[in-house]
């Protein structure tokens, strides 16, 4: 573009009214200076030596002269300066005339020069004009940021300002003052102009270096401090004259007058929106209702989008109050937001940005869920301290040329139309894939369901046709050398410029999901041991090598991609020339084991039955896993162990450390056997083979000690799992009989809570009632063990909660009768010592701890019950916990406490655990029975 600028005299007009009433001719494109006056065509007809000052400053406006004045030519020096006190006041310019100087009338208008016989400039200023020679043109110019000053280049680096206003004490009437304290005669007979009013001479330079070389001081609001410049605006008498006369305020938009002051305090703030629509965002002194708003909260609509009511604008801080309030106007519900006038409060305000940066109320946490960008809603614009630089500039000769030329132009509704038509093609895939993605898994589902329903005997069976199940989600053509991709579903297939073959023009693609979940291994056994639950085999484990080693597991649903081409009337499928990346949605609900399976892979599959890992390099794109491919298939995302193809063996279950834990409670089991079968040969040494209390547990106690020892000892070898029938004897027969264990203590005590007549037998009332018991129990978990086993995955779930509460009602039953029975016989024996009958203390506290004891076990039994139904998988440290909190702690405190002890005849056939009808003798066979 031209930067030529004519040269013309001009008057300071402004407005056309104004300049045509002084002859002129207004351009508002010449502005500032728009009045032209066409009569006037040479600088000294403009501006006569014999009346304006001399050219001060190397610039192309020349304003020296622009204000208008009255003066005496016939007046010298000497007699102006004498008429100084007269009236009108007279004042010797000395810049004036060139330097010569001017008595001057201070008069406000013609009529009144004229009646003082003086004679009336009327103002005018001299524009001469830039690079409108050759000559002038062919040393450049200077460019200072933006902008484009006019002056010769070498000295462009005096030109020099800050980028960015500040908020700083400034002045609206005049930035800088260079000032004397002088009388008035001597004032103005030294070229300054004499304040009356406050007895103050000023002076027309507009520097400090130039003001202190006339001997004169100099004074400039940007000297200031803040709390100096707010108490001259308060009017302080410390502020001092020179201050006052400047009104120095602090300002929010002040230009900084050096380099030191732009880089500390230079800067603006994005935040104009807060101001109303009316103010002016960049005026250095706006009024106080144009330095911030009323801000109340956003109203969410049942989207989420943020809006604001009808009478308010949209902020990024919230809705603001249109209408001209300051901050003490504010309704309760809104509170008064200022602009910000330094880097630290624009910053300050935080919020949640989408990546197209619209504005929500998430939290950080949520916000980075999310995968979007918690920022400052405003930004600061740090000010600069621009140096001029020369740049240089071409000088194009004018000629007159036609105004238009014919020539080709667009034709805009053809390119309209080819816009419309690709954006519809889009839209059309994009709703087509949606339609498919969601009614094409629920269409196929009615489809089964109407058929199954169709009253058919024989039709069921062909209603669920064997094999995998593909949906399709997804159909898009994709062009040759161009970049595009199909997002449907889960799934997401990019394809690059280089990806199709050049020999076709455009490539079809299928994409169809294979869920996971129907290639999962369901064989499942009905146990609620801790420990057997904890080394299950991930059901989506199912990725084998050439040696039939599982070494690998599926974390995700499979993508089933088909590339074809149907040029010739017949689809064919293609080879691509190069990779094309797809990517497949997590799946939560997918147990992943990490810690067996580290190394990420994709595996391809065509029977759905062998699954290959290809070593492929899998990468993350947001909550997706992604891999390049270069052909059709089936993809399946999988973790895998990372010598997959050369393991021979099984990756081990279990660390070293874990496989110790296990075998140190196996032989605390074991010790449990051999102390439980020490006491049974005791008792039986004693006693006989009659049926006693500790005949009966100390049996059980054996038998439980010695599975369970001999099932934690086949555990870290693998071999504790390997038969179902097996598994069961091993890991689910201890918990009955552990309960049977309970039930001998439950009827004990009730058949001596309920006895009528002395007894010596053990369970002579109850004991066909404890024999029904435990055989009802064992043939419980038979049947449901048989059921189990021939029902398929989605029932075993349910069958197995069922059996979950089932044993949890069991345990809870027991509870309830350790309470009833063991309490009443408590309170029996409590009254009795009351009465000082002869039973011994430790008798009570025995029976306590084994009430106590042995509830708290049930309860806790309940906990991991319920856990190891609900919760995918415990841990090897929990399931062993389980262990001693439910079966050690109980069991070792009855093998303690029913220990037989060296006793005399009359013991010996307590022991027995006879019955008498009363109750203190009662109390007494029971305290030595626990004795």
């Amino acid at each position: 573009s031209s930067v030529s600028f004519p040269q013309y005299c001009y008057s300071g007009a402004q407005s056309e009214q104004a300049c045509t009433a002084q002859g002129g001719e207004y351009n508002i494109s010449l502005s500032p200076f728009g009045c032209v006056l066409p009569n006037i065509t040479d600088r000294s007809s403009c501006i006569p030596s014999s009346i304006c000052p001399a050219r001060t400053l190397a610039r192309f406006w020349e304003p020296q002269c622009i204000d208008a004045f009255c003066y005496n030519p016939a007046l010298t020096k000497q007699q102006c300066i004498a008429s100084c006190g007269s009236i009108p006041s007279h004042s010797f310019d000395s810049s004036a005339a060139n330097g010569n100087g001017l008595c001057k009338i201070v008069v406000n208008n013609q009529a009144q020069c004229a009646a003082n016989n003086g004679t009336w400039w009327p103002g005018r200023g001299w524009s001469n004009g830039y690079y409108n020679t050759e000559a002038e043109c062919t040393p450049g110019a200077c460019h200072v940021g933006t902008y484009l000053y006019i002056q010769p280049p070498d000295t462009c680096n005096i030109t020099q300002f800050c980028s960015q206003p500040g908020y700083r004490c400034d002045s609206s009437i005049s930035r800088t003052l260079c000032y004397s304290n002088l009388s008035q005669c001597d004032c103005t007979s030294s070229g300054g102009y004499y304040y009356q009013d406050v007895k103050l001479c000023t002076y027309n330079f507009k520097t400090p270096q130039l003001c202190s070389a006339a001997g004169h001081s100099w004074a400039s609001c940007q000297r200031l401090t803040d709390s100096q410049c707010q108490a001259c605006q308060a009017g302080d008498s410390s502020c001092g004259t020179p201050y006052n006369q400047l009104a120095c305020q602090l300002g929010q938009n002040v230009p900084c007058e050096s380099k030191d002051i732009c880089e500390s305090i230079g800067g603006t703030c994005t935040d104009s929106q807060l101001v109303n629509d009316e103010c002016d965002p960049l005026a250095e002194f706006p009024d106080p209702e144009c330095t911030g708003s009323c801000i109340s909260p956003y109203v969410v609509l049942p989207s989420g989008t943020l809006d604001c009511d009808s009478d308010q604008k949209y902020t990024e801080l919230g809705c603001a109050d249109t209408n001209f309030l300051n901050s003490s106007s504010c309704s309760p519900d809104s509170q008064w937001v200022a602009r910000s006038t330094n880097s630290s409060q624009c910053t300050k305000a935080k919020a949640c940005y989408s990546n197209n940066d619209v504005r929500s109320l998430r939290s950080t946490t949520e916000c980075s869920n999310c995968n979007q960008n918690y920022k400052s809603s405003y930004q600061w614009v740090q000010g600069q301290w621009l140096v001029g630089q020369k740049v240089n500039l071409t000088w194009l000769q004018a000629n007159w040329t036609s105004l238009n030329n014919w020539g080709n132009t667009f034709d805009y509704k053809k390119i309209k139309d080819v816009v419309e038509s690709a954006v519809l093609n889009k839209l059309i895939v994009a709703v087509t894939n949606e339609f498919l993605c969601r009614y094409n898994p629920l269409l196929e589902l009615l489809q089964a369901i109407a058929c199954d329903c169709s009253g058919d005997p024989q039709t069921p069976p062909s209603c669920y046709p064997d094999g995998p199940r593909l949906v399709s989600i997804g159909e898009q053509r994709f062009y040759t050398g161009a970049t595009d991709s199909i997002i449907a579903g889960p799934l997401t297939l990019y394809v690059g410029p280089d990806a199709i073959p050049l020999t076709i023009p455009y490539m079809d693609a299928a994409v169809s999901v294979a869920y996971a979940s129907q290639f999962q291994d369901v064989s499942k056994t009905l146990s609620t041991d801790a420990l057997t639950n904890s080394l299950a085999k991930n059901p989506y484990a199912i990725i084998q090598n050439t040696h039939e080693i599982v070494v690998g597991q599926l974390i995700s649903d499979g993508a089933v991609l088909e590339f074809s081409y149907d040029g010739s009337r017949k689809r064919a499928p293609i080879t691509l020339r190069g990779p094309v990346t797809v990517c497949v949605a997590d799946r939560p609900d997918i147990s992943s084991s990490s810690d067996v399976f580290p190394v990420f892979d994709f595996a391809v599959t065509n029977d759905y039955v062998n699954f290959t890992p290809t070593n492929a390099e899998v990468f993350r794109m947001k909550s997706s896993w992604c891999t390049n491919i270069t052909s059709s298939g089936s993809y399946f995302p999988i973790i895998r162990v990372a010598d997959w193809e050369n393991l021979t063996k099984p990756t081990p279950l279990l660390t070293s450390q874990q496989k110790a834990a296990i075998y140190i409670v196996a032989i605390i089991f074991l010790v449990m056997f051999f102390g439980s079968l020490f006491n049974l040969f005791w008792n039986i040494k004693r006693m006989g083979c009659k049926l006693t209390l500790g005949l009966v547990l100390f049996a059980l106690l054996s038998v439980f000690s010695l599975i369970r020892a001999v099932h934690l000892f086949l555990v870290p070898t693998g071999d504790a799992t390997k038969n179902e029938g097996g598994s069961y004897f091993l890991a689910e027969l201890p918990l009955f009989i552990f309960f049977s264990v309970y039930s001998v203590i439950i009827f004990f005590w009730a058949e001596i809570c309920y006895a009528t007549s002395s007894s010596k037998s053990f369970l002579q009332k109850f004991r066909w009632p404890f024999v029904a018991a435990n055989i009802a129990l064992y043939i419980f978990w038979i049947v449901f063990v048989i059921i189990f086993s021939g029902i398929k995955s989605d029932g075993q779930t349910k069958l197995q909660v069922v059996y979950c509460v089932v044993l949890a009602i069991i345990s809870l039953g027991a509870v309830f009768g350790f309470c009833i029975f063991g309490g009443r016989i408590l309170h029996v024996q409590w009254k009795v010592r009351e009465m000082k009958v002869g039973v011994k203390g430790k008798v009570f506290r025995n029976m306590a701890i084994v009430m106590g004891v042995c509830s708290a076990a049930l309860l806790a039994q309940v906990a991991f019950i319920f856990a190891v139904t609900f919760v995918q998988s415990l841990s090897i440290t929990s399931a062993l916990a389980s262990y001693v909190l439910t079966e050690i702690i109980p069991a070792v405190t009855l093998v303690v406490i029913l220990r037989p002890k060296r006793q005399n005849q009359r013991d010996n056939k307590l022991y027995s655990g006879s019955t008498t009808a009363s109750g203190g003798s009662a109390s007494s066979s029971t305290a030595r029975s626990y004795d």
